[in-house]
């Protein structure tokens, strides 16, 4: 007997976020979700606020953003929508938080 597995090809997508005067924020969470809100894979940004995402299903999709706890009281959470192709990498999804 012989069993065939073919997995699916996803797309990745990445991105920087900063704050409302532009500096990077590090520790964000960022997450992709599809547009029903089932979680479709997560990052932490980095101290330059770099992110990246692989492995995310073709299609249309939200980026969501939480600030770091150390700035949430200042910070709101942000989400925006985008389109991930399959064995592509989305890029240049900028994002930025907003002061409460």
């Amino acid at each position: 007997m012989q069993v065939i597995v073919e997995l699916e090809q996803g797309g990745s997508i990445e991105g920087t976020i900063d704050d409302d005067i532009g500096d990077p924020v590090a520790g964000a969470l960022i997450e992709v979700r599809s547009l029903s809100g089932t979680v479709l894979g997560e990052a932490r940004s980095d101290a330059r606020g770099r992110w990246r995402i692989d492995g995310v299903p073709e299609g249309d999709v939200r980026v969501v953003a939480e600030p770091p706890a150390a700035l949430s009281a200042l910070l709101a959470p942000i989400e925006e929508r985008s389109d991930v192709l399959r064995g592509e990498v989305t890029t240049e999804v900028r994002l930025r938080f907003e002061r409460r």
